[in-house]
C-alpha cells in the first residue's frame, strides 16, 4: 500500500514539473516501480494538450526518472480540438507532445487555412502537436480526402498550421470538380484554395462541351 502510494504521488510531482495536469480514470490499475498498467476503459485527458484519449489498455512509464510516456492499445481515440484520430496503438511523450499512432490510423481533421476536413487513411503516423505536424506512411496507399479533391501517395506529411500537404512516392491526385487527373513524384497541395504544384508530373485535363 506504501509502495503504491508513493508511485501515485511520484507521477504527481512528475506532473506539476512539466506543467501538466492529467487526469486518469480506469477500471483496473497496477502500479509497478517504473510502469503504472490501466486496464479497460481507459481514459485519458491533458488540459494543455487538449487532448483527451480513450483505450482499452495503456502503460504509463518512467523515463530518465520522470513518468512520460503512454503506450496504449486496442480500440484508441485520440480526440483535439480540431478532430479526432483513431488506431490500434499509440505511442505519446507526455512532456514533447509528440508520438505515433499505428495499424488502421484514421484521422479527420477541420484545416487550418480553408475549415474543410482533412480525411487521411494510413499504416502509421508520427505526430508532434505544439507545431500541429502530421506525418504517415502505408505499406500500400495513403489515401487524403478534402471537398472534391482526392489525394494518393505511398507517404505524406501535413502541416496544419501553414495548410500544405506534401505526399510523395507514386502520387495521384484527381478533383472530379476541377476534371484533373494528375500522377507525379511528389507533390505539394496547399489547402486553402487546393492548389499544387508537382514534380515529374503526368496530367490528364477533361474538356466538356
Amino acid at each position: 500500500m506504501k509502495r503504491s502510494i508513493a508511485l501515485i504521488f511520484m507521477l504527481l510531482i512528475s506532473i506539476a514539473i512539466f506543467s501538466k495536469t492529467i487526469h486518469i480514470t480506469s477500471n483496473l490499475v497496477k502500479p509497478k516501480e517504473k510502469e503504472i498498467f490501466y486496464e479497460g476503459g481507459v481514459v485519458v485527458k491533458i488540459e494543455e494538450d487538449n487532448l483527451k484519449l480513450s483505450t482499452d489498455n495503456m502503460v504509463v512509464r518512467k523515463v530518465k526518472g520522470s513518468w512520460r510516456e503512454m503506450e496504449a492499445t486496442g480500440t484508441v481515440v485520440v480526440e483535439l480540438e480540431y478532430g479526432v484520430a483513431t488506431s490500434t496503438y499509440l505511442q505519446y511523450d507526455i512532456t514533447d507532445g509528440a508520438g505515433k499512432m499505428a495499424k488502421d490510423v484514421e484521422v479527420a481533421f477541420v484545416d487550418e487555412k480553408s475549415s474543410d476536413t482533412v480525411y487521411i487513411s494510413c499504416d502509421e503516423m508520427s505526430f508532434n502537436l505544439k507545431e500541429e505536424k502530421f506525418e504517415g506512411t502505408s505499406e500500400g496507399t495513403v489515401v487524403i480526402n478534402k471537398g472534391s479533391m482526392e489525394m494518393y501517395a505511398k507517404e505524406f506529411e501535413y502541416d496544419r498550421k501553414e495548410g500544405v500537404v506534401t505526399l510523395r512516392g507514386d502520387v495521384f491526385i484527381k478533383d472530379p470538380e476541377k476534371d484533373f487527373k494528375m500522377w507525379a513524384e511528389e507533390a505539394k497541395v496547399f489547402t486553402e484554395k487546393d492548389e499544387a504544384i508537382a514534380l515529374k508530373v503526368k496530367m490528364v485535363i477533361e474538356v466538356k462541351d
